[in-house]
């Protein structure tokens, strides 16, 4: 009867741990994402500001341009955290940033150019769509690394009602399994009753 017990237990042990680790996986999911998301940002952030440079003069607009490098390092630092272990999603973090910094340097240059008198040519270079080559190539480093993530850790079902309905059918045939296992064994060592018929001779 100990051991029915003891397997009991331990199935319990079991699916709870199977459960904690899809929660993990889905979590640590959730935040590779959200640092992706946070680096697209970035990029449309410098982006926009570069554009707003050149039409405004002003350098006020290249703060965030200024900033990029190092808040390019903190994004890539914690995207490399949350994907240790997995050396296919890390090449992807390491593409991915070295895509970012291109673009980054791109736009210092552009900029150094514009501020030594050649703002008209920047602006060209950037109007006529020649300067989308590089943010083109950016973009695609992105779906590329959300491709792979895609492929690394799936995104299972996000139905909380449905994968607690599940988790509970599991835990009812746990425990029916066991009440009968235990029934079992119960009845294969009770002791036997002698018959009517014996008691009387």
């Amino acid at each position: 009867m100990a051991a029915v017990l003891i397997l009991f237990v331990l199935g319990h042990l079991t699916l709870f741990e199977q459960w904690k680790s899809r929660s993990n996986t889905q979590l640590r999911r959730a935040h590779i994402i959200e640092q992706v998301l946070r680096l697209e940002r970035l990029v449309v952030e410098v982006e926009t500001s570069f554009r707003g440079y050149l039409l405004a003069g002003q350098r006020t607009f290249l703060e965030p341009v200024q900033s990029a490098e190092s808040r390019l390092a903190a994004i890539t630092e914690r995207l490399m955290l949350l994907t240790n272990g997995d050396p296919r999603l890390q090449g992807g973090v390491e593409l991915l940033h070295a895509r970012v910094m291109e673009f980054i340097a791109s736009k210092n240059r552009l900029t150094a150019i514009a501020e030594s008198g050649q703002r008209d040519q920047v602006a060209l270079y950037v109007k006529v769509g020649d300067g989308r080559a590089l943010f083109l190539t950016v973009d695609k480093a992105f779906k590329d690394f959300e491709s792979r993530v895609e492929r690394e850790i799936p995104l299972e079902e996000s139905d909380h009602a449905a994968w607690s309905g599940r988790a509970g059918w599991q835990l009812l045939l746990l425990d029916t399994a066991a009440v009968f296992t235990c029934f079992s064994v119960a009845r294969a060592f009770a002791p036997t009753q002698p018959n009517s018929l014996s008691a009387r001779s």
